[in-house]
Order: structure tokens, then C-alpha cells, then sequence
């Protein structure tokens, strides 16, 4: 059984009222044979999650909670949910969830998060880039990564 450190952790965000169902991600571990070790992992939940819509609602969060849980195995996993949108672009709320974050203690804060959403960058307002961009900035500061990979826009 592998060593775990207390602090490994990752979090995987989601937005726009996409959620997982856990019965989905057992099934996914034993389609694709996922070792466990020992029992099924643990998601904190930050925000609300609907599992009765994660499997009809969550395409991307499922594929997310599901490659993240069995490439870190072991790892304590957070899925952070935030369902609204953004008021300023009617885009995903990456700047709410900056704020949680930046609320979020550095002795709780999961130390990599996991994005895979993405937006038109020409289409939003200079500040909100900006403000967006800033917050990147203090994450980083705290020792905090934030993976981002944008599918079918990148």
C-alpha cells in the first residue's frame, strides 16, 4: 500500500451545475479495473453536488472526478462545485471560484486544482481578465498549482 503524505490533495472544479454520481464512479473503476486500496475514495465536497443529475448533467464532471480519483489514487480528493454564472461575461465563474479559494485556509486549501473549462478570452472585459489573472498570481504565491486544460478549446 502506498505512503500518504496528510496534505496531498487535489481538487477537481466544476461549474455551470455540472455534478458526479458516485454509483457512476464505482462502476468506472471496475470497468477500467482501477486498483483500490481499501475502500472507495473520499470526496470532500465543497458546494453542492446532485447525484441523481451527475449522471445525466455531468458529463464533464464525471470524466473529470473519474481520471483525477484514479491517477492520484490515494490522494484526498476535493470536488469543488460552482454551479452559477459569472454576472460580468455569462461565462463560467472562474472568478467566484478564485474567491472561495482565496478564503480558503492554506492548512485546508487543496494543494493542485484541476480545470478543465475553458473560455473566449477576446470576449471578456479587460478587468475581469486582469482581476483573473491576479488571482492566479496569489495562488501561486501560496504554493498552490492550478492545472488547466481547455478540450475542445485549446
Amino acid at each position: 500500500e502506498p505512503v500518504r503524505h496528510p496534505r496531498n490533495s487535489i481538487s477537481v472544479a466544476e461549474f455551470l451545475g455540472q455534478y458526479y454520481n458516485p454509483d457512476d464512479l464505482d462502476a468506472f473503476f471496475k470497468l477500467m479495473g482501477v486498483r483500490e486500496w481499501g475502500t472507495r475514495p473520499k470526496l470532500s465536497l465543497i458546494g453542492e453536488n446532485l447525484p441523481m443529475a451527475g449522471s445525466v448533467l455531468g458529463g464533464e464532471a464525471q470524466l473529470d472526478i473519474q481520471y483525477i480519483t484514479s491517477l492520484a489514487a490515494n490522494v484526498s480528493t476535493f470536488f469543488w462545485s460552482v454551479p452559477s454564472i459569472e454576472l460580468a461575461t455569462r461565462q463560467e465563474p472562474f472568478l467566484d471560484w478564485l474567491m472561495q479559494l482565496e478564503d480558503t485556509d492554506d492548512s485546508e486549501i487543496p494543494l493542485v486544482h484541476s480545470v478543465s473549462y475553458s473560455d473566449d478570452a477576446l470576449t471578456m472585459p479587460f478587468w475581469f481578465k486582469r482581476r483573473v489573472n491576479e488571482e492566479f498570481m496569489k495562488l501561486a504565491l501560496r504554493g498552490i498549482t492550478v492545472l488547466v486544460a481547455s478540450g475542445d478549446d485549446g
